[in-house]
């Protein structure tokens, strides 16, 4: 699934949990803090959706 990652800002899903809402090819889910900083700093680097990210930087930006 993708996601565009300013919409999601703009969503009511925003103001919910959104833990399990990104999951890694090896099946960890993001926690809900995790979801959001990567959505922050996705943004911030110049993003438009999840797919664009590559999942080896994402894991870098949370520290695994």
């Amino acid at each position: 699934m993708d996601c565009n990652l300013a919409g999601l800002k703009t969503s009511p899903h925003w103001r919910k949990n959104l833990k399990g809402f990104f999951v890694f090819d090896d099946g960890r889910e993001c926690t809900d803090q995790e979801v959001r900083y990567i959505v922050e700093l996705g943004i911030k680097r110049g993003y438009k959706t999840i797919k664009e990210i590559p999942e080896k930087e994402i894991k870098k930006w949370i520290g695994e």
